[in-house]
């Protein structure tokens, strides 16, 4: 599992689907919060997009998919 800690200065939409959540296992969209340290794993490129998983330390949130362009624009990577 490939971990990444990244920062948002600017809010990027993204789509996000919860797994193991049968009355929440569908795409909605969301939006990452300038300001906020995210940590993801697992990014991988499809296309223009970039899918990858979100945790919070230690527990698995969610599946998150978002534009390239907008997350290489509008995130610093901090470790």
């Amino acid at each position: 599992m490939t971990k990444e800690k990244v920062k948002c200065v600017k809010k990027i939409p993204g789509i996000i689907k919860y797994k193991d959540m049968p009355n929440l296992n569908y795409p909605k969209s969301m939006h990452f919060c300038p300001g906020i340290d995210y940590e993801i794993t697992d990014r991988k490129q499809i296309g223009n997009h970039y899918h990858f998983e979100i945790w919070n330390g230690h527990d698995y949130i969610a599946s998150y998919t978002v534009g390239k362009a907008d997350w290489d624009q509008n995130t610093i990577k901090l470790c």
